[in-house]
């Protein structure tokens, strides 16, 4: 019993310095609280007033330049009249020196046309005549053509007939072979002849020998047949090649005649070339004199169009101007409208996060009332937990007494037990008295003890109701902002 009630306290007590430490732990997160809400208090007034100091900056800044922009636009105002008035002069000199150059130009046509009317004949003749030169050119060079390709039949010709020379001086002296074979196959049969007259031979060997003479006159007949059928070949060739060469020599003499008269007519159209290049040249004379009259009244011309271009340009230079300036007028009004509407966001949210301190500062006043609230329960529920703490000590040295009288009465029993040693039936009955006694305070000490137990158990029971109360109050939520986090972490830590 002793033992548990000892841990049970040191259980509490332990339960307790947690508590205390939690509450010191909330005391520090509230505190840090407090002073990041006064940061944010001081930060949100320095950017109120820098805020304030950029718009007064930026208002200063635009109403300079509004200043600028209308001194900007009343001198290119004047500018722009002063030019408008040049503008309309030079106008009026230049429809005048327009109306001129019309009437002249007019002339200048006419006389182009009229250039150009004769320059086109003359054109349409030299085109005309070089497309003959051309034709004439081909022609001359397919005469050429025809002419080396009759000397190569020449060439050719001359060469078949030196063949046929040659082949007609073979036949001829096959011809003489032939003759030569045939007298000596005369003078062969006579010894044939005269051989079987004379001695008779062998019937065979004369067969054979016959055989052989018979089998080389038909190969030399043979051979007088293809002979004569490649001479006929060749004069039929002879006929047909002396046939195109009496014709190619006629067409040498048409195409002769043709060439003399291209020729004539070549030098004709070079004389009327060089009459065309003489009546051009006249024509370039005159076209130069037309272009040097055009080149000498061009410079004032080109100086009227450059005043003219010059003003235009600085017109076009003044209006960019203009418009630049009114673009800039409309940005610059953009970035008033911009601005403002910057200022309007801004003091928005400067009233919302003025509004949300003073939400945050209103709950923090409730918080510090409930913390207080909560500190003040807490003191309460340690001094009564010590109070406990002490009526469990005292109750505890009140068993520590019971519980020495008890050890000392078993003693001195013990003691009479071993001194007396009366007759049994004392003994018997001492014993029976002493068990009544034992028995009597026994029953008096489970008493005291149910007693005690059930006061140690109301007040577990009200230290158990003290630690929910304790756990309520740090389960309680404390709704602040960012800056309050730590302290929620550290209460559900502390669940």
């Amino acid at each position: 019993m002793k033992n548990n009630l000892e841990e049970d306290i040191q259980y509490k007590s332990a339960k307790i310095s947690e508590l205390d430490n939690k509450l010191k732990a909330a005391h520090n997160i509230h505190k840090q609280a407090l002073i990041s809400k006064n940061e944010l208090c001081e930060k949100l007034e320095r950017t109120l007033y820098e805020f304030k100091e950029k718009d007064k900056r930026f208002d200063e800044k635009i109403n300079i330049q509004r200043d600028m922009y209308l001194k900007e636009k009343k001198n290119l105002e004047i500018e722009i009249n002063n030019n408008m008035q040049i503008i309309t002069d030079l106008k009026e000199k230049i429809k005048q020196l327009e109306t001129e150059l019309d009437s002249r130009n007019f002339l200048f046509k006419e006389a182009e046309e009229k250039l150009k009317s004769q320059f086109d004949s003359f054109s349409n003749e030299i085109r005309m005549k070089n497309e003959l030169i051309t034709d004439l050119k081909e022609k001359l060079h397919l005469i050429e053509t025809h002419n080396k390709e009759k000397l190569l039949l020449k060439h050719e010709i001359s060469n078949k007939e030196c063949i046929i020379s040659d082949l007609k001086m073979k036949l001829e002296q096959s011809r003489k072979e032939i003759e030569i074979t045939y007298i000596e196959l005369t003078t062969l049969k006579n010894k044939i002849l005269d051989l079987f007259s004379d001695k008779p031979l062998n019937i065979e060997e004369a067969l054979m020998k016959i055989q052989k003479n018979l089998f080389e006159t038909n190969d030399t007949n043979k051979q007088l047949t293809e002979l004569k059928i490649k001479y006929t070949h060749l004069d039929e060739e002879c006929d047909f090649l002396s046939s195109n060469i009496e014709h190619l020599e006629k067409q040498l003499g048409l195409t002769y005649k043709e060439l003399e008269h291209v020729n004539s007519q070549l030098t004709e159209e070079k004389k009327k070339c060089k009459d065309i290049e003489e009546i051009k040249c006249q024509l370039e004379k005159e076209l130069a004199e037309a272009k040097s009259e055009i080149c000498t009244r061009k410079p004032a011309l080109l100086l009227m169009e450059e005043k003219i271009k010059d003003l235009e340009n600085n017109n076009a230079e003044w209006l960019f101007k203009y418009t630049s300036l009114e673009q800039k007028e409309s940005k610059l009004t953009k970035l008033l409208e911009d601005c403002k509407r910057e200022i309007v966001k801004l003091s928005d949210e400067i009233i919302n996060k003025n509004w949300k301190v003073a939400t945050l500062e209103n709950r923090l006043q409730e918080e510090n009332k409930l913390l207080q609230q909560k500190t003040d329960l807490i003191a309460e529920y340690k001094t009564k937990i010590s109070s406990m703490k002490m009526e469990n000590l005292k109750l505890q040295e009140k068993l520590d007494k019971m519980e020495s009288v008890r050890s000392k009465e078993t003693l001195i029993e013990k003691d009479k037990n071993i001194q007396v040693s009366p007759n049994p039936k004392i003994l018997g009955d001492i014993r029976n008295a002493q068990i009544r006694q034992h028995e009597e305070r026994i029953e008096k000490l489970e008493k005291e003890r149910k007693i005690y137990k059930s006061l140690c158990q109301h007040r577990q029971k009200k230290i158990d109701e003290l630690e929910k109360a304790m756990k309520a109050l740090s389960v309680d939520k404390l709704p602040l902002s960012s800056s309050t986090s730590p302290l929620r972490n550290s209460l559900s830590s502390s669940k």
